[in-house]
């Protein structure tokens, strides 16, 4: 009896250490209208980061050159119109950190470990369509290994309720106007289902 009580501790604890989870998970979404955001979950520390992608200031095109008689007061609202949309299209968020209860902790660690194998490959499809939708994301485990999974012009629902949940907690903790604006830029960031 002791020998078999022993066995089975041995089991356990075994099966206890090899058991992977996932502690970094990374992911980049972009599509052609706003540009990108990326957003990282430290499960260790229940942080989550929204970083910048690209230059801290915004490139805004310059306006159409003035007629000979100068820019009228039409064209220039008009300008300022476009120029302000611009801006609010393509803002670049400033880095944040927010700190997760243990419950939305859970929630995200629950969703990253439970993505299937089958759905952390690549995505490429035959024929792409020229939109600028894609996504990737690592996931790096307790063990070392990582998993670096790259998708275009789809969505695959166990990434997609990942991505969404971390961006739901984003734009709960955030309080910067113009993350929360680059953040509800990215609402629908998923590919458009038709």
């Amino acid at each position: 009896m002791k020998k078999l009580t022993i066995i089975a501790l041995f089991f356990i604890i075994f099966s206890c250490s090899n058991k992977k989870e996932g502690v970094i998970f990374s992911t980049t979404f972009e599509n052609a209208l706003h540009g990108g955001i990326t957003l990282d979950y430290n499960s260790s520390n229940q942080l989550l980061i929204l970083k910048r992608i690209g230059s801290k200031k915004i490139s805004i095109p310059p306006p159409p050159p003035p007629s000979k008689t100068g820019y009228s007061k039409y064209q220039k609202d008009s300008i300022d119109k476009a120029t302000q949309q611009y801006y609010l299209d393509y803002l670049q968020p400033k880095t944040s950190a927010y700190k997760l209860t243990q419950e939305e902790a859970s929630t995200l660690n629950l969703l990253i470990n439970s993505i299937p194998k089958e759905d952390k490959k690549d995505v490429y499809p035959k024929y792409p369509t020229v939109d600028g939708f894609s996504y990737d994301f690592q996931i790096i485990y307790s063990d070392g290994k990582v998993e670096d999974v790259e998708v275009q012009h789809i969505n695959i629902d166990s990434h997609e309720k990942v991505i969404h949940q971390m961006l739901t907690y984003a734009k709960k903790y955030e309080d910067d106007k113009d993350n929360i604006q680059v953040l509800r830029n990215f609402e629908n960031w998923n590919y458009p289902k038709y």
